[in-house]
């Protein structure tokens, strides 16, 4: 796992784009367009700036497959990624957006926890093992400071990926005007991966 830089922002802006256009929860935030990748990763390079400058952004050996980090201390504020990325897609209306946001954020456990923003892996790298070997690097690193981990995922073939790593789901969130649901999930301190 190493460290995301500067000279990457556009290429791991991308590799998001190309990885998550088909997400359920970015389909809805970015509906079908031509251009959606091209779209998608002009929003996400706001994104990864701010996770790059704060040192949360991490990339396989390859670079092929990405993890973007933060790091919440309590109170979780309700405004932050999700509205503000959202604002700058001007796809949906402010107030839809400022909403699911409020909704996801009020899932974050009531303590110290690392959230996992993103994990991504190109659709050409799929299946190699390397988002594993992020998410395995993340949770010895938080294992070694314990506090949980907090994800959401809108995308429903992903949750046992994370269940066998210890991560519990919890009801999942509907996303207000969509039939998009986020399903939050924590991983307890030291819970066995």
């Amino acid at each position: 796992m190493k460290l995301i830089r500067r000279t990457d922002i556009a290429r791991v802006a991308r590799l998001l784009a190309e990885s998550l256009a088909d997400d359920p929860f970015y389909r809805w935030l970015v509906p079908p367009d031509p251009d959606r990748v091209s779209v998608l990763a002009r929003r996400f390079e706001a994104a990864v700036e701010t996770t790059v400058e704060r040192g949360w952004a991490f990339a396989s050996s390859s670079g092929q497959s990405v993890l973007l980090i933060e790091e919440f201390e309590v109170p979780v504020a309700v405004s932050g990624t999700v509205p503000d990325a959202a604002t700058a897609t001007g796809v949906e209306p402010i107030s839809t957006v400022a909403e699911a946001g409020r909704l996801l954020r009020a899932t974050h456990p009531r303590e110290r926890h690392t959230y996992l923003d993103m994990l991504a892996t190109s659709p050409q790298a799929q299946g190699r093992g390397e988002g594993t070997a992020l998410v395995t690097a993340l949770i010895a690193g938080v294992d070694r400071d314990p506090r949980p981990i907090h994800l959401h995922s809108s995308n429903q073939r992903n949750l046992p990926f994370y269940l066998r790593r210890g991560f519990v789901a919890e009801p999942a969130v509907r996303i207000p005007g969509s039939a998009v649901t986020a399903v939050p999930m924590t991983r307890p301190k030291n819970s066995p991966a």
